[in-house]
């Protein structure tokens, strides 16, 4: 239903922005090598 619609758009969004996150520290990290 739209409920699960929803549901399904919020965590994608949540995932691809835990992602990110993740792959914006590891190039920090990188670079700070």
């Amino acid at each position: 239903g739209e409920l699960i619609d929803k549901l399904t758009i919020v965590y994608n969004r949540t995932r691809q922005a835990a992602i990110t996150t993740e792959l914006v520290e590891i190039i920090a990290g990188a670079e700070a090598l």
